[in-house]
């Protein structure tokens, strides 16, 4: 069997991934090349899986980590898996169920993923679970989410709105207020996920999601099973950033289903060296409370970024989509890298926080790159959007009952598509300093102050 006799049997993505780094293979070296990158696709579809338990039942004393006799902690299921994972290997540690895990009382360090090292793609694994058909990486980890209610298809009707991304559920629910607020939801027939960014009170409550929504189908309502926390003991002082740390992985590895969250420091922390920045982490249905991140992607994700909480981008071209950031702001610090930052099909609910969306707040020569597509950013205080020497574009994005919309600085140069505002923000919409030019085409940022400024320096606007 030939190498696109495999292609075919591979998921989308990984598919276009092959199918391009075919298209680059050139014609002196092409058959030796042909021939690992072959290899490659077997081992993928070929793997061999080890799964490996962790359960609130289990002991990390006696525990093996198999389904009869699991681990208690991630910690102990992560020493089972070898540094060096084969490209014909995958690594599986279930933890559903497995509740919180917390630092232990003697130490304040977080738990660590040791640098793994390898190659190999992910394949797709279909199962009964409730997180079906997902790209496995060389290591997953990740846990069944915990059903806490059904709608079923009586109980509802779906009005999809495709500029915001939103979906509002009618439901005949008698829910108080933002009762499902940062919950999953998921249609039971099919692959069709959400994460729920806030709900009406009172009868007939009306449930808000990402995603264009459904109407044919029970529908489940649900949350992580398992939680990993930083707890800082008595007597101790945690100055690290996270409570989950990956230590310069040469594998992509994915957490599916896990909450993070943090009494101190961010929760979680992908902290590549800039050899490895090119792999990633990422995170599916997962309820983060802050990160530091470093070639992370969250594609088709529903991760959701709980309030209060900075998300800081550090290289590696991380990509958010279908997320919902809850009062979070995003800091991409290029620090002297060309970075991109992809965000799209994602929703920013300020919730009254005085921080700004997305800022970089380290000008250079080169900046970062800032792409936004089909983005609802609302109800911040402060500015929805800072940039200092950026390169943005906004395509389709709606600001609107914010500080500020977006301010442009130090020569940042935007390009807006589509980009308006659905209510207007209570200062000005969109403000241009310090050398920087936007072309706005038919976009216009509403502001109640005023739509579009222009500061003492010298700028541009296109039409």
């Amino acid at each position: 069997m030939g190498i696109f006799d495999h292609l075919g049997q591979l998921p989308v993505e990984v598919r276009a991934s092959l199918e391009q780094e075919l298209a680059d293979i050139d014609e002196a070296g092409g058959a030796s090349k042909n021939v690992k990158l072959q290899r490659r696709v077997e081992g993928s579809l070929m793997a061999n899986t080890t799964t490996i338990y962790v359960r609130s039942t289990g002991t990390d004393t006696e525990g093996d980590g198999t389904l009869a006799n699991p681990f208690r902690t991630l910690r102990y299921a992560l020493q089972a898996v070898p540094l060096y994972i084969r490209y014909d290997e995958r690594y599986v540690i279930d933890c559903t169920g497995a509740s919180t895990y917390a630092s232990p009382e003697a130490s304040a360090e977080p738990l660590v993923i040791p640098p793994f090292q390898g190659n190999g793609l992910g394949y797709s694994i279909g199962s009964t679970e409730t997180i079906r058909d997902r790209v496995q990486k060389p290591l997953t980890i990740y846990a069944e989410p915990t059903v806490i209610d059904t709608l079923l298809a009586s109980e509802f009707t779906v009005t999809p709105n495709p500029t915001t991304t939103l979906s509002n559920f009618d439901t005949t629910r008698n829910l108080t207020l933002d009762e499902w607020k940062g919950k999953l939801i998921w249609r039971t027939s099919s692959n069709d996920y959400g994460v729920i960014v806030g709900n009406t009170a009172g009868p007939n409550s009306t449930v808000y999601t990402t995603g264009l929504g459904w109407t044919d189908a029970d529908t489940l309502i649900m949350e992580p099973s398992y939680w990993i926390d930083q707890v800082v003991p008595g007597g101790y002082t945690y100055s690290g950033s996270g409570a989950i740390v990956c230590k310069d992985a040469a594998v992509p590895m994915q957490f599916a289903g896990i909450g993070f969250q943090s009494s101190a420091g961010s929760a979680f922390n992908s902290s590549f060296s800039a050899r490895n920045c090119s792999q990633n982490v990422e995170l599916f249905m997962c309820d983060v409370n802050g990160a530091y991140l470093t070639g992370s992607k969250f594609y088709g994700s529903y991760t959701y970024f709980r309030s209060g909480k900075t998300i800081y981008v550090f290289g590696g071209a991380p990509s958010f989509n279908e997320c919902f950031f809850d009062g979070t702001s995003i800091n991409c610090a290029a620090g002297g890298l060309d970075l991109y930052t992809n965000i799209g099909l994602s929703v920013a609910n300020g919730g009254g926080s005085a921080s700004e969306f997305i800022t970089n707040l380290i000008p250079n020569s080169s900046g970062g790159h800032i792409n936004l597509n089909r983005v609802e950013v609302m109800n911040y205080t402060g500015t929805a959007l800072k940039c200092y020497g950026d390169k943005v574009n906004l395509k389709d994005v709606d600001l609107h009952d914010n500080g500020n919309g977006v301010l442009l600085s130090n020569g940042s140069q935007a390009s807006l598509d589509g980009t308006t505002s659905s209510a207007a923000n209570s200062g000005t919409g969109l403000t241009l300093e310090h050398g920087s030019q936007c072309r706005r085409g038919s976009s216009t940022i509403e502001g109640t102050t005023a739509d579009f400024k222009v500061g003492d320096n010298a700028a541009s606007a296109g039409g």
